[in-house]
């Protein structure tokens, strides 16, 4: 199926990796042949699930751009590198000027496709709307993409000198 412009898919994104990952880029599924798509990404904390209207409850964290590669093709979309530490996320992906291709759900067992895990991350596809957390509501839906990732490098703190007792 297809979704107008400035539409979203929203689903659950657990984080099972202890190091947390590293998000590099996505690739997903649009409408464009020709030029820019740009897609926004947003988290809130535990589910998507009954905060798939409210702006108010998603933070955004990246954003980015790639060339569309047109229906059914990977559209590669170079985001701003994102951590998520170890957790469960409601994530949405939000498409600017360019609308999204979907598959419908087919459910969440065995046989299902809307789940999927690794040794790293599991995602519960959901459903997407056709607005920006507006409009209709459209469920199960299956996003169709691709998220590139990498453990999270733990962070290190190093000064120069002799520490300062007391600081």
């Amino acid at each position: 199926g297809l979704t107008a412009a400035n539409s979203g898919c929203l689903f659950d994104l657990d984080v099972i990796n202890t190091a947390g990952i590293l998000i590099t880029s996505i690739d997903v599924n649009d409408r464009a042949t020709t030029g820019n798509v740009d897609i926004e990404v947003y988290i809130t904390p535990n589910t998507y699930v009954g905060k798939d209207g409210l702006p108010s409850a998603w933070t955004q964290v990246s954003q980015g751009n790639g060339v569309g590669k047109g229906r059914d093709l990977p559209t590669p979309v170079d985001v701003a590198d994102f951590i998520l530490q170890p957790g469960k996320y409601g994530m949405a992906i939000h498409y600017l000027g360019t609308g999204m291709a979907y598959t419908n759900g087919t459910g969440t067992g065995p046989t299902g496709n809307q789940v999927y895990t690794n040794a790293d991350i599991g995602l519960t596809c959901g459903m997407s709307r056709a607005g920006f957390f507006t409009g209709t509501t459209n469920t199960p839906r299956v996003w169709n993409g691709t998220i590139y990732y990498r453990p999270a490098a733990s962070a290190i703190l190093q000064g120069a000198g002799t520490p300062t007792p007391g600081s």
